[in-house]
């Protein structure tokens, strides 16, 4: 049976699946009040890949007519641009993410739910979290290779460079990934977890609303105590479910823009990666 706890009992702390991404993100001036310090980091960012992006389409212009070739310096466009575009959404969109995070504030806490539920719960956090943990790895180690590559291959890590005689630039550029890369990667990987965590945060809020309804029960002495109470609870319940509802649009709302840029740039990169790959 449920816990004798009337709700709301609402959450304390934002989960660790959640905090650690938020803070951050914080600690690099996104969700700060100040302004220059929020926009400053991004800006920088920006106009580094910016120009990272403007070098790799010039190379275009000594590219001979080899599909291999075109793929490799296509790898680097569209991956900056999805860089570029998603700082750039979420930068503006700053405001629809502060609100999402004081909506989490209403969300119930698994204390009403029954011990085998909240275990249940408490293991979704966990896989969530040692998911979130796998990815950040992936990322590191993907970085520590591009950061190395321009040390041990002839070309940057991000594509080719068949402009001769420009060795300015070419320097010019390998620096330029060694900054942008992790910098980048890092900014968008957050936002990466903070979506997987909200995802997770939602189907258990649905959970605990729908373990609170399947063991709802009234309190009181008489039958109209009784009526009152399961009358309340009823009506939490349903303000709750409103409340969901609406986070899960504000949600939405919140990530559509960032995820259709990267469909926008990862459908046509793999749709030239296999038309090179049937081309060999």
């Amino acid at each position: 049976m449920m816990d004798n706890i009337n709700p709301p009992a609402v959450s304390t702390e934002i989960p660790i699946t959640l905090k650690i991404p938020f803070l951050s993100l914080r600690k690099v001036g996104l969700f700060s009040d100040n302004v220059f310090k929020r926009w400053f980091p991004i800006t920088m960012c920006v106009l580094v890949t910016s120009y990272l992006m403007t070098i790799s389409m010039a190379q275009f212009i000594k590219i001979e007519k080899d599909i291999f070739e075109i793929v490799r310096n296509l790898e680097p466009i569209f991956a900056f641009s999805q860089i570029t575009g998603k700082m750039c959404v979420a930068t503006y969109r700053i405001t629809d993410f502060v609100r999402l995070r004081e909506m989490m504030k209403l969300f119930w806490s698994p204390s009403l739910c029954n011990e085998r539920t909240r275990a249940k719960l408490n293991s979704a956090y966990f896989v969530t979290f040692h998911l979130q943990r796998l990815f950040l790895l992936l990322y590191l180690i993907a970085s520590c290779l591009m950061i190395l590559s321009p040390l041990l291959a002839e070309g940057p890590p991000t594509g080719i460079w068949t402009l001769e005689g420009h060795e300015m630039l070419y320097q010019l550029m390998v620096v330029g990934q060694v900054v942008a890369i992790p910098c980048t990667g890092l900014f968008t990987s957050c936002f990466d977890f903070i979506y997987l965590g909200f995802c997770a945060e939602i189907a258990i809020q649905f959970q605990i609303l729908c373990e609170y309804l399947k063991e709802l029960s009234a309190e009181g002495n008489t039958v109209k105590e009784l009526e009152i109470d399961y009358l309340n609870k009823i009506k939490s319940c349903i303000r709750q479910h409103q409340m969901l509802l609406r986070f899960v649009k504000e949600f939405r709302a919140a990530f559509s823009l960032i995820l259709l840029i990267e469909y926008i740039t990862i459908g046509p990169l793999i749709c030239v990666e296999l038309f090179a790959a049937f081309e060999r």
